[in-house]
């Protein structure tokens, strides 16, 4: 998927103070075992990352954008990335229990082996989506839009879709 090479980043927290100050994007980098407690990314532009291993515990990730980006056995309990947008994305053996996904725009995204579990798509937009053994139990698609979407060994007990 990444053509270039990355550079590797210590500290996210810390970069993303940059970025955010100078209204910068996040571009090239791979971040490992990183945890992140309660960081507000409002807005925040990430290009072509690979997050490995990450804890995003109750971070504010509204309106931000995702392209060509790999989360790989990362966490997002209770985070929030309301009214944002994926593309060319994958999530793999991620854990988003009770994430709020409300309102964002998934395109050419894959999400696989992972729990999404009390999650919140309501009004969201989904095109060319893969979602592959994951738990989507207890979720909420309310007022969605799906378009060329994959479906495989995946939970939707108690899901709402209405």
């Amino acid at each position: 998927v990444f053509a270039m090479n990355l550079e590797e980043c210590y500290d996210l927290k810390e970069m993303i103070a940059l970025t955010m100050e100078n209204e910068d994007d996040v571009y090239d980098k791979i971040v490992k075992n990183n945890v992140l407690e309660s960081l507000d990314m409002t807005k925040a532009s990430f290009f072509n990352i690979i997050f490995e291993k990450c804890l995003f515990i109750d971070c504010e990730l509204d309106k931000c954008s995702f392209n060509n980006v790999v989360f790989k056995n990362c966490e997002f309990p209770n985070a929030n990335f309301m009214e944002g947008s994926f593309s060319q994305c994958e999530f793999i053996d991620c854990q988003a229990k009770g994430a709020n996904f409300m309102e964002n725009r998934f395109h050419d995204v894959t999400i696989r082996d992972s729990n999404f579990r009390y999650g919140n798509f309501t009004k969201s937009k989904f095109d060319r989506v893969e979602i592959l053994a994951v738990d989507m139990s207890d979720t909420f698609f309310s007022e969605c839009h799906f378009k060329n979407m994959f479906l495989s060994e995946t939970k939707f007990i108690n899901t709402e879709f209405f």
